[in-house]
């Protein structure tokens, strides 16, 4: 069991940077609550419901779509862990830990830890101020709901019906969202790695973001892998894939970023 004696300090950091939290809370209550107010449909004809307010179908609006990635997870996923690593990379902590194994894992755990605490802040936040707006009806289910609307195809939107079951469109949302904060915190510690500035690493993950969001490359290479629009409810096969890769590219960054860690010198 000493081998994970890492849990309780980690825990410990988690409460000592309170101040960090606070902060990077109110930054993200206002956003949120933002991206959900300017999520709610214009058109009065079109029922609304609550998932039109975290995931909008074009895959960009929304308390949990590509914006949220954007000026959300990535600003608090850099200021979060960034603090963290400074805590448990000093001297103390350093010694305590006693390896680069037991820091490098402390870390990850930290990182694991962070995704899981956000993830339950977002949708806690998105279910609760939405419904507010909207109520907590799942109108994507109507016929005179947005993907209905959007499909004008009674037949196919017959079809997908099973795919908008409340308890899938939950779990979906929730599974790529975890899975996208955890991609997002190991990109931070690699990048912390290579560069000690937190302000340069937000900007290189804010352009990786921007380059998804302009599509300027024609597929995805970063953070689209994590929102979810029509195609995710039409066929979701497309969910699957994009959370292997999530997925795939977390353990590859935790891999390298490992053997960096090995490399690395405290003096």
């Amino acid at each position: 069991m000493k081998r994970f004696n890492f849990i309780p300090i980690v825990t410990r950091q988690l409460y000592l940077i309170k101040k960090t939290w606070l902060i990077a809370t109110i930054y993200a209550s206002i956003v949120l609550f933002a991206l959900l107010l300017i999520s709610k449909p214009i058109d009065e004809s079109i029922k609304s419901g609550i998932f039109d307010l975290l995931a909008d179908i074009g895959g960009v609006n929304g308390s949990t779509n590509h914006f949220m990635l954007m000026f959300v997870a990535i600003p608090v996923t850099v200021t979060i862990l960034t603090a963290l690593i400074k805590n448990i990379e000093s001297a103390k902590i350093a010694l305590s830990l006693g390896s680069r194994f037991r820091i490098y894992h402390a870390l990850v755990f930290s990182a694991l830890g962070f995704s899981l605490i956000f993830t339950i802040f977002i949708f806690l936040f998105s279910f609760l101020c939405g419904s507010l707006f909207v109520g907590f009806e799942n109108a994507w289910l109507m016929p005179e709901g947005r993907i209905s609307n959007l499909l004008r195809d009674s037949d196919k939107f017959q079809a997908i019906i099973p795919n908008l079951e409340t308890y899938k469109v939950v779990l979906t949302l929730v599974i790529t969202k975890f899975l996208s904060f955890i991609m997002l915190s190991f990109c931070v510690l690699f990048l912390y790695q290579l560069v000690k500035k937190s302000s340069v690493i937000m900007i290189i993950l804010l352009i990786l973001a921007g380059i998804d969001q302009t599509g300027v490359l024609g597929f995805p290479i970063f953070t689209w892998f994590g929102t979810l629009n029509i195609y995710n409810w039409l066929e979701p096969m497309t969910t699957v894939y994009h959370s292997v890769f999530l997925i795939a590219l977390s353990l590859i960054l935790y891999v390298v970023t490992g053997w960096l860690y090995e490399r690395k010198d405290f003096i």
